[in-house]
């Protein structure tokens, strides 16, 4: 009797410490040098604790949960999907952000033209940002791409006027705090730029690292133009340019922001976004941009 009673309370026990071991558990994908350090799976397990309840649970209830997870990436047909980003490496961004204000006017679109308060601080409590607006100084009138500090070109585009914003940069010479508050918009042309839509595709066995582009970074593209139908106007031309600074038509300037370099983009553009490309093409309908970024 005492034997049933025991095992019973072990298969109790047991089971308490799976329900918590799977209510915590993470998964994590494993890519680039953790994915040649790993030696059968392309992804570890993680849960949140190292008592020893949690160890001995994990190791009875390992096979089951990776039995699982192995079953999901194969009936969701993933296994492609980690072939092909396990020689990728996603280059970090240098900066974090978050808004104290959302603002509600105009959007600025990189390349314009634009007020802005930007102050470098040592924190980012509000209170003590209230307790020094007196000290801020007078707006700057910049064109959106040109500030000396690329991370807050990045962090300024798609900001809305009236908002405040922390931006914090990780490293380097201009790491620390800024508060960022968006004055006025000063250009009146990109205001129907949610008229653009894009469509991106991701390039099979792309090896490398995955560059993100942003305000302000210098970009070499391949592009084609086609009408409607999909003829080409413009076929296979390349465009090495600085975004921003209105070196190539607006609509590539727009086409390539936030562009991932193991994408290619499709970019359908309506006519008030072409007049750029002068006789290239006319500008009565839409026209499709195929891009794709080279090094």
């Amino acid at each position: 009797m005492k034997k049933i009673i025991y095992n019973s309370i072990f298969i109790i026990i047991i089971f308490f410490i799976s329900i918590l071991i799977l209510h915590s558990i993470s998964v994590f994908y494993l890519q680039n040098s953790d994915l040649q350090s790993s030696k059968k799976k392309p992804y570890e397990i993680f849960f949140p604790s190292n008592s020893i309840t949690y160890q001995i649970g994990y190791k009875i209830l390992r096979p089951i949960i990776e039995s699982r997870v192995d079953y999901y990436i194969k009936k969701h047909g993933l296994e492609e999907y980690l072939r092909n980003t396990k020689s990728k490496v996603h280059k970090k961004a240098n900066f974090t952000f978050y808004d104290l204000t959302q603002g509600n006017g105009k959007t600025v679109i990189c390349g314009q033209d634009i007020s802005v308060i930007i102050y470098k601080i040592s924190n980012t409590i509000t209170t003590n940002i209230k307790d020094i607006i007196n000290n801020f100084p007078n707006p700057e009138n910049i064109k959106l791409g040109s500030h000396n500090i690329q991370e807050l070109n990045y962090a300024i585009d798609r900001m809305q006027e009236g908002g405040e914003r922390i931006v914090t940069i990780n490293s380097g010479k201009n790491s620390g705090n800024y508060y960022v508050k968006l004055i006025a918009n000063k250009s009146n042309n990109l205001q129907n730029i949610q008229n653009i839509l894009i469509f991106n595709n991701a390039i099979k066995n792309y090896n490398g690292i995955v560059n993100t582009i942003r305000c302000s970074d210098t970009v070499s593209v391949k592009y084609t133009v086609r009408n409607a139908q999909g003829k080409p106007i413009i076929s296979d031309h390349v465009a090495h340019f600085t975004v921003g600074k209105g070196q190539v038509p607006i609509s590539l300037e727009l086409s390539v922001i936030n562009m991932e370099s193991d994408h290619t983009r499709a970019v359908i553009v309506p006519p008030d976004f072409l007049q750029d490309f002068k006789s290239q093409i006319d500008q009565k309908d839409i026209k499709i941009i195929d891009l794709q970024i080279i090094n």
